[in-house]
């Protein structure tokens, strides 16, 4: 395959959006790839305990992890997805980091100077509203696994693609939940 972004793109990036300075960018950026894959095989391997007390987690995780993934013994809680696979959780992820990466594209041909910021929310709406209605692209699930009944609410409410924080910040307070 071929690498997402060209060198000149690359360093394009790193001149709108200059590291501080003494850090190392392929050292960054392996952290930056730990830190998601990590979280990712973490959401595979706990979707099961999502939400359980303490007693049914330590059963569910009193099992010798192995190669065969007869690992984590199965609940209600992520029955419909095979073992292995990620939730909401790491798919929204995915739609936040695609979000921030098109958002520099877009800034691309632009000076230091006219970039003031480096996520757009509505690149993020966006591609949350393609996640509820079509899942991941290259995860084939069709539609949005594990979304709760309050996001779907959210994405489908009116104006949410054009001002997501605020259609989401209007539906957080009719709910009558507490920041």
């Amino acid at each position: 395959s071929r690498p997402f972004l060209s060198e000149a793109e690359i360093e394009t990036l790193y001149n709108i959006y200059p590291l501080p300075e003494g850090i190392d960018p392929k050292r960054t950026s392996h952290h930056i790839m730990g830190s998601l894959f990590g979280s990712a095989l973490g959401d595979c391997l706990g979707m099961f305990c999502e939400g359980q007390d303490i007693p049914t987690i330590n059963f569910f995780n009193d099992q010798p992890l192995d190669i065969t993934w007869t690992h984590p013994i199965t609940s209600q809680n992520g029955c419909h997805l095979h073992r292995g696979t990620f939730t909401d959780d790491t798919a929204l992820m995915l739609t936040f980091i695609r979000a921030v990466v098109a958002t520099a594209i877009e800034n691309l041909p632009k000076s230091k100077d006219e970039v003031n910021f480096i996520f757009d929310p509505t690149q993020a709406a966006t591609r949350i509203h393609h996640w509820v209605e079509h899942g991941i692209d290259e995860h084939l699930d069709g539609y949005g696994f594990g979304r709760g009944n309050f996001t779907t609410g959210v994405v489908e409410s009116d104006g949410y693609d054009q001002n997501p924080i605020e259609k989401s910040r209007q539906k957080w307070e009719s709910s009558g939940r507490k920041r």
